[in-house]
């Protein structure tokens, strides 16, 4: 087929999968090794939407193997789309009768989703790969809890590249387990960037640490960046700290409105 043919049914694909006169898994893999951009990236939407078994081969090669860091990083959008809180999400078409025009519907086996899993845990460990990447893979392990993920964290944080730190306080934000109470309140009180600062909020606010809450505090204070503030608000919110609601209706009358409106509706959903 024709570029224009292949990009003329991935767009009615992604218009109506169901009643189609051609094989839309036939048509996906083809764009997935496309010369053309659009296309390529067009089939990386729609591989990651139907979860087909099909595709997970070919996304394990566009991320591994991939020179373009957009395709790379698409291909690990479309491969994490297979995994949730995890759990095998069901292929969209399983609930319908299995021939539907030409396609074939198949789900996602607990043997492919494990499959998923180590490669994510394979890319992770390659220091040779794009460190945003990486991050990518870390995160998504973190949402899985993933028994290795706590050997990454300390892996990345004491990076000296700052994506790979910043993304280990992220994935802090994301696990249930784990002692990070001297990490998060270092970063809270050290001059590092906002981006940075920002995963340390979130991670205090997510294992919801008493301790947390003067920093917090200060940094509502002190910050100029209203997203560090609302991150704060939000902390705050979630803090096990019994004087947090106290202290941020001190904030009620806060120039910024929309500061003023994110601690009011802090303080009314407690």
């Amino acid at each position: 087929m024709s570029t224009d043919d292949i990009l003329q049914q991935l767009k009615m694909i992604e218009q109506n999968p169901f009643d189609l006169s051609f094989d839309p898994v036939e048509t996906i893999s083809q764009g997935l090794f496309h010369l053309d951009d659009e296309l390529r990236l067009k089939a990386l939407q729609l591989a990651g939407s139907f979860k087909s078994p099909e595709f997970i081969k070919p996304l394990f090669h566009l991320a591994a193997e991939e020179t373009d860091p957009v395709i790379q990083e698409k291909a690990l959008e479309a491969l994490s789309q297979f995994l949730h809180e995890g759990k095998l999400y069901d292929f969209h078409l399983n609930k319908l009768p299995r021939e539907t025009g030409r396609a074939t519907t198949k789900r996602v086996s607990q043997t492919e989703f494990n499959v998923i899993v180590e490669f994510f845990v394979e890319l992770t460990k390659r220091e040779n790969y794009p460190a945003k990447i990486r991050v990518q893979t870390l995160l998504q392990l973190a949402n899985l809890n993933h028994d290795q993920v706590t050997e990454f964290i300390d892996r990345f944080y004491y990076s000296e590249e700052p994506i790979l730190t910043r993304g280990a306080l992220q994935a802090i934000s994301r696990i249930e387990r784990g002692d990070w109470m001297e990490i998060i309140l270092e970063e809270l009180t050290s001059s590092h960037s906002d981006q940075r600062k920002l995963a340390a909020i979130e991670a205090a606010g997510a294992h919801r640490l008493e301790e947390a809450g003067p920093e917090l505090v200060r940094t509502l204070e002190n910050s100029d960046d209203s997203h560090v503030r609302l991150a704060a608000i939000e902390a705050l919110s979630r803090s096990s700290w019994e004087s947090a609601t106290e202290h941020l209706k001190k904030f009620l009358d806060d120039p910024d409105p929309t500061i003023k409106q994110a601690v009011r509706a802090a303080i009314e959903a407690e």
